[in-house]
């Protein structure tokens, strides 16, 4: 885990303020590494009963709830748009792939809008 944030804080020039993830990555030298950085560590227990008492604590449930959120999204856009498996070799190639997968569910997104937007002028989105 270490690496991976030096490599993104490095390459976007910014210093996280918390860090989010599920099970995986939960031991005590996580923990500790990012609690001496000062960074929120909000790395999902794996014993459920540390979990629940961690759920307690408002930012972290607040977190947990919206890594959950975000990861049923993204499972819903790979396995939807970008295709079991997805058949591109290459990074150039699957990076054209998901650029397209992009574009396709924001047309489907807009289109549902405009759908809804004709049934009832009145409706926002």
């Amino acid at each position: 885990m270490r690496p991976s944030v030096e490599r993104v804080e490095n390459g976007l020039a910014i210093s996280l303020e918390g860090l989010i993830t599920d099970r995986g990555f939960d031991n005590k030298t996580n923990v500790t590494w990012l609690e001496e950085r000062g960074t929120f560590a909000g790395l999902c227990p794996r014993d459920p009963r540390a979990l629940r008492e961690a759920m307690k604590d408002a930012d972290f449930a607040h977190a947990q709830r919206r890594r959950a959120q975000t990861e049923a999204r993204i499972a819903i856009f790979k396995n939807e748009f970008l295709g079991r498996p997805m058949r591109s070799e290459g990074f150039e190639n699957r990076a054209l792939q998901v650029a397209w997968g992009v574009l396709t569910h924001n047309f489907m997104g807009a289109g549902g809008e405009t759908a809804r937007a004709a049934k009832d002028p009145r409706a926002t989105g």
